[in-house]
């Protein structure tokens, strides 16, 4: 799974760079906390985040999905005082998307961008679902 922060630039802009920092400590510390202990989480750079999660099937990441939105819009209203933040997520899975890292980074970072471009052109996603693309198929 790759997940990048909505709504992050205009935080930092608005609130500064420390409440933005202070932002991804929380989510960070959030989503390690979520995560099985054979999970590996790691932060990409700037407001991406990866996770392998070995043996998850598509309901549980779609349930996963759902946990992270909710941890990264708390994260957003803590330091902000307001829902400002959101997540796009995008999945792939071994071996049908990939047979090695690479290859399953690289889907699940192009189908994370696929949401992301369905979250910006106006549509607000507000209290709904999160949307998480796999297998080019958007799950809401």
């Amino acid at each position: 799974m790759v997940c990048d922060l909505n709504g992050f630039k205009k935080i930092n802009d608005r609130f500064g760079h420390l409440a933005g920092n202070r932002i991804l400590r929380l989510f960070a510390s959030s989503l390690h906390g979520s995560c099985r202990e054979y999970d590996y989480v790691a932060r990409m750079g700037g407001d991406e985040f990866v996770i392998v999660a070995p043996g998850m099937g598509l309901s549980a990441a779609v349930a996963r999905g759902f946990c992270l939105s909710e941890m990264a819009t708390a994260a957003g209203r803590e330091v902000c005082g307001e829902d400002m933040l959101s997540l796009s997520i995008g999945c792939a899975k071994f071996p049908c998307d990939g047979n090695d890292a690479e290859k399953l980074l690289a889907e699940a970072d192009r189908r994370m961008y696929i949401e992301k471009q369905l979250h910006y052109p106006g549509r607000q996603r507000g209290d709904s679902a999160p949307v998480m693309v796999h297998d080019n198929t958007v799950i809401q």
